[in-house]
């Protein structure tokens, strides 16, 4: 059974998904500067995500493993000492 809400129209949609890449998502939620301190000191991918998701209230379709891979190709590590 169809909802009855009204929904944004498909080509509207699209046109506002097109250009979310993964690091423009990551970049724009107000947990941005913690997750990238968090990432470059050491905790994992999937340790950010999971905070993202229980703690933060992200929804798991939106916080992808994807959209958080991006860290690694677009920032290094610290090293440990």
């Amino acid at each position: 059974m169809p909802s009855k809400t009204k929904k944004t129209p498909l080509a509207e949609f699209a046109r506002g998904t097109r250009k979310m890449t993964p690091g423009n998502w990551i970049t724009t939620i107000p947990e941005w500067p913690e997750v990238l301190e968090a990432y470059q000191s050491g905790i994992s991918q999937p340790t950010i995500r999971r905070w993202l998701i229980d703690e933060c209230g992200y929804d798991p379709t939106e916080c992808t493993s994807a959209r958080l891979n991006w860290l690694s190709k677009a920032y290094q590590r610290r090293p440990r000492g």
